[in-house]
């Protein structure tokens, strides 16, 4: 349904778009053709979104049903957003089953501070399988800065995958609007 929504705004909008903005439609359809093909191979091979290798190092953007909505405010909004990265910076597993220490590091390289930012840590057992996500927040986030936060241990999985989920900043958004 919100895949038809967005077709149905890309049309509206391809009528009376530029050209700038025509491409900037066109290539959010093709990333948004990429991330389902994503989905539905890695629900194939039961390994969770966005990680097909899961390597604990793994650095993934954030995407959301939100890529949709195609004002040009919204556009610029993810594109700082998608500047910021998240990674598992550091932890500690015995190879069984447990999972401890584990450090999360978030970088922001963008002029905005943000209010708060969020990212899905997913703890992986060994056969491949999602064991759970957790999320850890990171408030307050000032500008060209680094963060670590601490997840939760867990008593399964063997790897770690993150991803940024949510972002809040009243200032980017104030500073789009003028």
């Amino acid at each position: 349904m919100k895949y038809l929504l967005g077709l149905c705004l890309a049309t509206i909008l391809f009528c009376c778009a530029d050209d700038k903005q025509q491409q900037r439609i066109d290539d959010l359809e093709a990333e948004i053709k990429e991330l389902k093909a994503e989905r539905v191979e890695a629900k194939a091979s039961k390994q969770p979104h966005n990680s097909p290798k899961l390597k604990q190092d793994k650095v993934e953007e954030m995407t959301s049903d939100s890529a949709l909505d195609y004002s040009p405010e919204r556009l610029r909004v993810q594109n700082e957003v998608r500047k910021i990265t998240v990674t598992i910076d550091d932890y500690k597993s015995d190879g069984v089953g447990y999972l401890g220490e584990i450090t999360v590091k978030l970088q922001n390289p963008t002029k905005y501070r943000f209010d708060f930012l969020a990212a899905n840590v997913n703890y992986i057992k060994a056969n491949g399988d999602l064991y759970k996500t957790e999320k850890v927040y990171f408030y307050n986030v000032e500008p060209f800065s680094e963060r670590i936060e601490k997840a939760p241990e867990s008593n399964r999985g063997v790897n770690l995958t993150v991803h940024l989920v949510d972002a809040k900043s009243d200032v980017l958004e104030r500073d789009l609007k003028k």
